[in-house]
C-alpha cells in the first residue's frame, strides 16, 4: 500500500475531493473509485503530488470490495496477485483512521458515509459510527434504487446486520420500517424482483411473520408468472415453500412443489418446441426429481421419464461434434513404424510397448492446468457424459471457489475425461506400429500363449483366452480383442490382489459370496494395485474400464452397449497396448520375500502353493520415448541393473526368461530343478510347468530375482553371466559346472537366451 503518513485534512480540501463524485451517474462505490483514480493521475500529471495523493487514499477507500453476503468479513481485497493485493481496511493504521473519520463526517454521498463509517466500526469497533452507518446504508440502500437490483439490495441487507449486531431491539425496528417502504414502492411499480429480494430479507432476518410473509410472496409469484419471467419464478416458489414449512403448513408447501414440477414441464415443452431438447431434458429431470421428494405416485413420474427419455434422444442432434486437427506428416509415422521395423517379433513387440509413454495422474493433471489455465467460463460450467441415445450417465460439477475441499474430487473427473483424448492421440501411434508388426511377422496366437505362460499376471487356466485376446488385437480386431481381454483383465486383478494376500470376495448375509466387481477392486484396494502395476498403469486401467467421466469399456461392452463401429476406437487399442505393456514388463523382487544372494547362499526350493506373484511385483520400467534400446553401463544400483546380451538393455535386471540347453544326455531327469545365475537362485520346478523337454534341448522358464552384478562389460559390450543349474537324476544331485552365456560348458552349451519379460 502506497503510505500516508505525510497526508492531511487540508490536503483533502485542496484537492476539491468533494466535487469527483458528482461526476458519477450510478452512485455506487466502485464507480467512485474509478472517478478518483482518473482525479489522483490527473493531480499528478500537473505535479501535485500532495493533492494526487490525498486523491490516491479515496481511491483505494471506494475500491474495497464489498460482499453483504458476508455479514462477519464484508470488505476483501479488490485484486490479489502473487506479490501484491489492494487495501483491506485492517491495513489502515491509527494516522489513517483518523482521515477516514474526517471524510465520514464531511462527505455527502450516503454511500460513502455508509463505508467510511463501517469501516471505522470492522477496524476500530467505534460504536457511534457503526449505528451512524446503519441509517447511511438505509439512505444509500434509497439513493440506488434507480441502480442495480445488486447495489441497493446489499445496502438496505447491510444496514439490517448491523442493527442486528449493534442493538437488535433498537435498530431493527428502523430497518424493518425501511424495508417496507421499499416493498411498497417495488410492487406499486411492478418490479416483482426487487420485492422479492425485499421478502426474502425479512424472512432470513425474522423481521415479518410467515401469516404476513405468504400472501406477498404469492403476490410476487402471480406478478412473475404473468411476466414469463420462469427464473426468478422459481426462487419465488422455492421461497414460498419454506415460509409454508416454517408455519407448520406441510400440505400448502406440497402443493407449492408440485406447481414447481408443473412449471419445470411447461419450461420442458416450450424448449422442446423450439428444438432444444438437451435444456427441455434438463428441466423434465427437475421436474421428477420435485416429485420424486414429495413422494408422488409413481405414475405421474413414469409419464414424465418416458417424455425425458424421449427428449433424451432427440437432444443428441442438438450436440454438436467438437474435434481438434491433428497433424501428422508422413515422416512423423514413418519414425515410429522404424522404430519397431527390421527387428525379431520379441523386441519388436518390447519396442512398441516402450516407445510411448503412459501418461499417469500428475502429467494429466500438470497437462490440465496448462490447457485450462485462464479458461475461467470452462470452470463455472457443469458438464455432463451421455450416451449415444442422450442418456446422462454422469455429471461433473463446475468448480466451487468457495469450496477449495471439492477441487481435488472434481478436477480428478476432469482429469479421466482429459486422459481419454490422450488415449486417442497415443493410440494413433500405436496403431501405425502395430500394423508394421503385423505385416512383417504375422504373429500367431502361439507367439502371444508363450508370452502369457507362467506369468504371475495370469491365473493358471486363462493362458488361451489372453492370447486370443493379443491375437486379437495384434490382428486390428478391437472387436474381438475387448470381447476376450476386458473380463480377462478384470479376474486377472483379482489374482494378484489375492495372491498378493488380499481379500477380493464379498461375503454376504446369507453367507454366498461373489467376486469383487471392478468398482471395489480399484477403490478398496487401489494402494495395492498401485503398487503392484504402478500408478501410471492403475490410473489409465479405472479410466479406460469403469470411470463414466472416462471410457467406462468395461460397462459399455460387457452390457452390450456399444454399436459394431463403436468398436473401432484407438481407446480398444491403446488397453490391448496397455496389457501387452504388462506382459513385456519388467519383475521386481518384494522387499519382504527377497533372498539374499552371495557366494555362500544355498538353493532355496519355492513352495508350490506359493504363487509367482507372491515373490515379485509387477513395476514399470524407466521408460525412454522413442529409444528403446539403451547402452548396458557399468554403473548399477543396488535396487534396478541393467541387463543386456549384446549392445542392448532391456531395462531393470528382473524377469522371465528362455534358457535352450543343447548336449544335456537323454538319461536327464528334471525334477526340483534350480538355476544359479551370479549366485542369485530361482526355481524352476516341472511341476509348475517351468521346464519342457523339446527333442535334445532343454527349455528352463522361469521368474529371474535381482541378479549381483560385478563383471566387467567384455569388447563386444556384453555382460558375462556365470549360469549353474542344479538337477536331480533319480536319487542323486548334481550341479553341472558354471558355464557362461554364449559360452561352452563341460557337458552342454548354452545355445540361446530369450527374454520373455
Amino acid at each position: 500500500m502506497v503510505g500516508y503518513d505525510s497526508l492531511t485534512v487540508q490536503d483533502f480540501e485542496n484537492a476539491n475531493w468533494r466535487n469527483v463524485p458528482k461526476y458519477v451517474q450510478i452512485r455506487q462505490s466502485h464507480n467512485y473509485s474509478i472517478e478518483y483514480r482518473a482525479a489522483s493521475q490527473s493531480a499528478m500529471d500537473r505535479g501535485e503530488n500532495q493533492k494526487a495523493l490525498a486523491l490516491k487514499f479515496l481511491e483505494e477507500l471506494t475500491g474495497i470490495h464489498f460482499d453483504a453476503d458476508k455479514p462477519d468479513n464484508p470488505f476483501s481485497a479488490f485484486f490479489v496477485g502473487n506479490e501484491y493485493r489492494t487495501l483491506i481496511p485492517t491495513d489502515l493504521d491509527s494516522h489513517e483512521l483518523s482521515l477516514v473519520k474526517w471524510l465520514a463526517a464531511e462527505a455527502e454521498e450516503p454511500e460513502l458515509k455508509a463505508r467510511f463509517n463501517d469501516i471505522l466500526w470492522i477496524v476500530a469497533k467505534d460504536y457511534n459510527a457503526g449505528i451512524r452507518a446503519i441509517g447511511e446504508y438505509i439512505d444509500a440502500a434509497k439513493d440506488l434504487w434507480e441502480g442495480t437490483d445488486n447495489e441497493f439490495h446489499s445496502s438496505i441487507t447491510r444496514a439490517t446486520q448491523l442493527g442486528a449486531k449493534l442493538g437488535r431491539r433498537i435498530h431493527i425496528p428502523q430497518c424493518k420500517v425501511a424495508i417496507n417502504e421499499l416493498l411498497t414502492k417495488a410492487f406499486s411499480e411492478k418490479r416483482f424482483s426487487r420485492a422479492l429480494s425485499l421478502l426474502e430479507l425479512l424472512f432470513d432476518q425474522h423481521l415479518e411473520e410467515s401469516e404476513i410473509l405468504a400472501p406477498n410472496i404469492r403476490n410476487v409469484a402471480d406478478g412473475l408468472l404473468s411476466e414469463n419471467n420462469d427464473y426468478v419464478l422459481h426462487i419465488a416458489l422455492d421461497l414460498l415453500r419454506k415460509v409454508l414449512n416454517h408455519a407448520k403448513k406441510p400440505e400448502d408447501s406440497i402443493s407449492i412443489q408440485e406447481e414447481e414440477a408443473l412449471l419445470y414441464e411447461r419450461q420442458a415443452d416450450s424448449k422442446a418446441l423450439t428444438g432444444n431438447y438437451l435444456v427441455a431434458s434438463d428441466f423434465i429431470t427437475k421436474a421428477i426429481s420435485v416429485l420424486r421428494q414429495i413422494g408422488r405416485r409413481a405414475s405421474s413420474v413414469e409419464l414424465l421419464e418416458k417424455k425425458l427419455l424421449e427428449y433424451q434422444e432427440l437432444s443428441v442432434q442438438n450436440m454438436s461434434v467438437v474435434s481438434t486437427n491433428m497433424e501428422f506428416t508422413d515422416d512423423d509415422l514413418n519414425q515410429y513404424r522404424a522404430a519397431v521395423s527390421g527387428f525379431g517379433l520379441l523386441e519388436a513387440l518390447i519396442r512398441m510397448s516402450r516407445t510411448i509413454r503412459v501418461r499417469g495422474l500428475e502429467e494429466t493433471r500438470k497437462n490440465y492446468d496448462e490447457t485450462h489455465e485462464g479458461l475461467v467460463f470452462m470452470r463455472l460450467v457443469s458438464t455432463i457424459v451421455v450416451t449415444k441415445k442422450g442418456n446422462v450417465v454422469a455429471k461433473i460439477p463446475p468448480v466451487n471457489f468457495d469450496d477449495s475441499s471439492e477441487e481435488e474430487e472434481r478436477q480428478s473427473m476432469h482429469l479421466f475425461k482429459d486422459a481419454a483424448l490422450y488415449r486417442q492421440a497415443d493410440g494413433l501411434m500405436i496403431d501405425v506400429m502395430r500394423e508394421q508388426i503385423y505385416v512383417e511377422h504375422h504373429p500367431s496366437e502361439a507367439d502371444f500363449k508363450a508370452l502369457v505362460l507362467n506369468h504371475p499376471f495370469v491365473e493358471r487356466g486363462h493362458e488361451i483366452l489372453f492370447a486370443r485376446a493379443l491375437k486379437a488385437g495384434i490382428d486390428g480386431d478391437r472387436m474381438m480383442c475387448a470381447h476376450f481381454l476386458i473380463p480377462q483383465l478384470e479376474n486377472s486383478l483379482r489374482h494378484i490382489l489375492r495372491s498378493a494376500g488380499a481379500n477380493v470376495t464379498d461375503l454376504k448375509q446369507d453367507y454366498t459370496q461373489d467376486e469383487a466387481t471392478l468398482g471395489r477392486i480399484f477403490s478398496e484396494h487401489k494402494q495395492l494395485l498401485i503398487e503392484l502395476i504402478g500408478e501410471e498403469v492403475y490410473f489409465n486401467l479405472k479410466g479406460l474400464l469403469i470411470s463414466k467421466y472416462s471410457t467406462n469399456l468395461r460397462n459399455l461392452s460387457l452390457h452390450g452397449l456399444m454399436t459394431d463401429d463403436e468398436f473401432d476406437n484407438y481407446e480398444i487399442l491403446y488397453l490391448w497396448w496397455l496389457v501387452l505393456r504388462i506382459f513385456l514388463a519388467p519383475f521386481r523382487l518384494s522387499p519382504k520375500t527377497q533372498v539374499e544372494s552371495n557366494a555362500e547362499a544355498q538353493p532355496q526350493t519355492q513352495s508350490e502353493d506359493v504363487s509367482p506373484f507372491v515373490e515379485t511385483q509387477l513395476h514399470e520400467p524407466p521408460l525412454a520415448d522413442t529409444e528403446v534400446a539403451v547402452p548396458v553401463t557399468k554403473d548399477f544400483d543396488s535396487q534396478s541393473r541393467n541387463l543386456g546380451f549384446t549392445k542392448k538393455s532391456w531395462g531393470p535386471s528382473l524377469g522371465s526368461w528362455n534358457l535352450f540347453l543343447e548336449n544335456i544326455g537323454p538319461e536327464l531327469e528334471y525334477l526340483d530343478t534350480q538355476i544359479d545365475i551370479n549366485n542369485a537362485y530361482f526355481s524352476a520346478s516341472p511341476r509348475q510347468g517351468l521346464m519342457v523337454r523339446q527333442g535334445g534341448h532343454i527349455r528352463i522358464t522361469g521368474v529371474i530375482k535381482d541378479l549381483p552384478l560385478s563383471e566387467e562389460l567384455n569388447p563386444q559390450g556384453q555382460v558375462p553371466f556365470r549360469v549353474t543349474l542344479h538337477f536331480q537324476i533319480g536319487e542323486q544331485r548334481f550341479s553341472q559346472a558354471c558355464v557362461t552365456l554364449n559360452g561352452l560348458a563341460k557337458d552342454f552349451e548354452v545355445k540361446d537366451a530369450e527374454r520373455i519379460e
